[in-house]
């Protein structure tokens, strides 16, 4: 299982991060999140990453071509959509990305989409469904539901919560 920490805003974050066990960090580039980093503090701190720790830009209903801009600048390997993006909005992209999604249930509408952030606040069990290729992202943070109880899981989203309780 991988692990993401989402809202790195120091390098002193990253760096703990990275100490505890984490294979990719999340920078919130939504100005009106709390966990909100300028461009060029996320691009130092990416900069100094050693290799093979993902990048991962978290955006909410952000215009696509500020979105293009940032993936140059920050050199984000990810994107990770926390809005109402469409979606064929999801699918312009070359980098991959992650759709939040409140259910499961959703996922048929991303055709094409296959790594998803699912919200699981309340739920004891999660099955994803045999045969796909979906890859889910499930909050640590935010549910009872234990890691184990979750069939086909790959990723776990701020697995301590030490810097983020909330998408955004």
């Amino acid at each position: 299982m991988r692990k993401m920490l989402s809202g790195i805003t120091t390098w002193e974050e990253a760096w703990m991060a990275i100490q505890k066990g984490m294979d990719a960090l999340g920078f919130v580039l939504e100005p009106k999140s709390r966990r909100y980093v300028n461009p060029e503090r996320a691009r130092e701190i990416i900069f100094r990453l050693p290799p093979f720790i993902s990048t991962v830009g978290v955006f909410q209903n952000t215009p696509r071509y500020v979105i293009q801009e940032l993936v140059t600048f920050c050199r984000l390997d990810r994107l990770l959509f926390l809005g109402q993006e469409s979606p064929k909005e999801c699918k312009d992209y070359f980098q991959p990305v992650i759709k939040y999604l409140p259910s499961l249930d959703d996922y048929k509408d991303y055709e094409g989409i296959n790594n998803f952030l699912i919200d699981v606040k309340g739920k004891t069990k999660l099955t994803i469904p045999e045969n796909s290729s979906l890859y889910l992202i499930v909050p640590g943070t935010s549910s009872t539901l234990k890691v184990s109880d979750v069939y086909g899981l790959y990723y776990l989203l701020n697995p301590d919560g030490t810097i983020s309780e909330s998408p955004l």
